[in-house]
């Protein structure tokens, strides 16, 4: 859960990978529309086009490569957002 109001607790979803992994994260809405995507270690503050997100529940995809290996897993899940 994030809760980007700016008092500097929560204010965005920031995975933490293990070392030497980089990833790509895409953010969804419900209807599967693209809100975010970012790559090696971005973060997500509940923002689309400058605007905050209204309260709810959104979906993460996040692509993990291992620099060394070139191994590849994808996980995913939920993001909620509260005001």
């Amino acid at each position: 859960m994030i809760t980007p109001n700016g008092d500097g607790f929560n204010d965005q979803f920031i995975p933490e990978p293990p070392e030497n992994v980089t990833y790509t994260i895409t953010i969804y809405n419900r209807w599967g529309s693209k809100l975010f995507t970012g790559d090696n270690h971005p973060h997500w503050d509940g923002r689309h086009n400058g605007q905050k997100v209204a309260s709810g529940t959104y979906y993460y995809v996040i692509v993990a490569t291992h620099t060394i290996s070139g191994a590849t897993q994808t996980f995913s899940g939920e993001v909620s957002v509260v005001y």
